[in-house]
């Protein structure tokens, strides 16, 4: 197949994966079929439950240059399946042959709302890695006071070593030149205080070799928690342990704020113009803060492009993750990294990683 280019993209979909699957999948296609452009969908799925929503879906997609494809698989794994399960004995579910239609070309990106270390699993048996990454992250965006900012990692590795950090360091940069469209992002390590002196060893180690080796254009330093909302920097990177708490902390919160705020301006006698008023700016406020808005993941460092959606995710919140992913495998965001991996080489020259 053809390398991805602004005319063309193609997506295979495990349709199977997800709370709410297959129905969310289609919904969630018909949604944004009129911002994709012209994209092929392979649909991954067993066809028995594919066949109502794909004849629905494919009649309110026909004004679109969006082509379907259903392309039959033989079971589904379950969300609570191992990992090293699904590698073994399920290369042929939903998910694996959306992941293997990538690696045999058929489609630049696969997207998925399953089980996310099996995606991680397969993806990183069946694609490969990147010439000298040896770790995978999960990427997002997330919302902040000056836009959005690029977190990871958000989940895969609980442990990382400082080669990691700084292998997510310059993953993060290409990811957040694409999507952020700033030539040279700010890159910031997260850690207990922005002092030197601060941090464990493994973050210290990272932050002397991004100090000494001066391959990154922009690099931030040592970043707090606080300094993710206020958008300090626009990638951060941390282990996936502390990115995952992270992760779960800021979605909770904003529920939190939510109801306390809905609370609070209950209309009450003499006051329901002011509680209306008030209402309507702040669902102008909160739907910018909608994590559905944000859903969609990459799991960077794999040889291909692989996107993980939210399991829980609604036909908007599909949406945006299909529109993530055919925005980044439109801009060829693999090619990118690959090059971005030359500085790299270079620190690996001087550096001792």
């Amino acid at each position: 197949m053809i390398a991805p280019s602004q005319d063309s993209v193609c997506v295979a979909i495990d349709c199977m994966g997800g709370d709410a699957a297959p129905r969310v999948v289609f919904e969630g296609i018909a949604l944004c079929a009129h911002e994709l452009g012209k994209v092929a969908l392979q649909l991954c799925g067993d066809p028995a439950c594919i066949e109502p929503f794909f004849q629905e879906t494919r009649e309110k997609t026909r004004a679109y240059p969006v082509t379907l494809e259903v392309i039959p698989a033989e079971d589904v794994i379950p969300s609570d399946m191992k990992p090293a399960v699904a590698v073994r004995s399920h290369r042929n579910s939903s998910l694996g042959v959306a992941v293997r239609s990538v690696r045999e070309h058929q489609a630049h990106a696969v997207l998925s709302a399953g089980n996310t270390g099996a995606l991680m699993a397969l993806s990183k048996v069946m694609l490969g890695m990147l010439e000298g990454i040896d770790r995978p992250a999960i990427a997002t965006f997330l919302p902040t006071m000056r836009g959005q900012s690029l977190v990871l990692d958000l989940g895969a590795n609980a442990e990382c070593s400082a080669r990691n950090l700084v292998d997510f360091c310059f993953l993060g940069e290409a990811l957040a030149q694409i999507v952020l469209g700033v030539p040279s992002p700010s890159v910031g390590l997260l850690n207990i205080g922005s002092e030197e002196t601060k941090g464990n060893h493994t973050v210290q180690e990272a932050a002397d070799i991004l100090k000494h080796a001066r391959i990154l254009k922009n690099y931030a330093g040592f970043l707090e928690g606080t300094d993710i909302c206020a958008g300090t920097a626009d990638v951060v990177v941390t282990d996936g342990f502390t990115g995952n708490v992270v992760l779960k902390t800021i979605e909770g919160s904003i529920h939190f704020v939510k109801d306390r705020i809905k609370g609070a301006i209950r209309p009450s006698a003499g006051m329901w113009l002011s509680a209306l008023l008030l209402r309507r700016s702040m669902k102008k406020i909160f739907a910018n803060l909608d994590p559905r808005i944000y859903n969609g993941a990459v799991l960077l460092g794999l040889d291909a492009l692989a996107v993980k959606s939210h399991g829980g995710a609604d036909d908007f919140a599909f949406a945006q993750a299909l529109k993530f992913t055919v925005n980044v495998a439109r801009q060829n965001l693999i090619g990118r990294v690959k090059g971005s991996l030359d500085k790299l080489s270079s620190l690996e020259e001087n550096t001792t990683l």
